[in-house]
């Protein structure tokens, strides 16, 4: 998985890894959504259908959902636990996809995901958009 030099120098530069809060690379706000968005260089790890962990990279994230890149092409409607920012897992269904990026919607409440990441996700991405 590769990345761009501007990419590695922003998460040097903001500290932004794996279980570490999100330092807001660029919030991003778009028409159709409902929560604003974070930029991070973050890893995750899911479970494969086999059962053993896989890593991916998370380049966006909002308590609705997260931008990710797979090692593989994942399926639309594909649903699994994925495991952010230092462990917490959240169910999760892939909605998009394009090639090995891919759109993952997490499937508990926003209400309740926004309660669940106040530690990890600056409060403009807390609230309703």
């Amino acid at each position: 998985m590769l990345q761009s030099n501007a990419q590695v120098a922003m998460s040097k530069k903001n500290n932004v890894s794996g279980g570490s809060k999100a330092s807001p690379l660029s919030v991003e706000a778009d028409d159709k959504r409902r929560f604003k968005r974070v930029s991070v260089l973050w890893s995750g790890e899911y479970s494969d259908s086999k059962g053993a962990d896989q890593q991916c990279v998370i380049y966006d994230i909002s308590v609705n959902g997260v931008r990710a890149k797979f090692d593989h092409v994942m399926e639309i409607g594909a649903k699994f636990v994925i495991k952010i920012a230092g462990g917490i897992q959240l169910m999760s269904e892939v909605v998009w996809a394009r090639g090995e990026t891919v759109g993952l919607c997490f499937k508990d409440n926003p209400d309740k995901l926004a309660s669940i990441m106040a530690g990890v996700l600056p409060m403009a991405c807390l609230e309703y958009a």
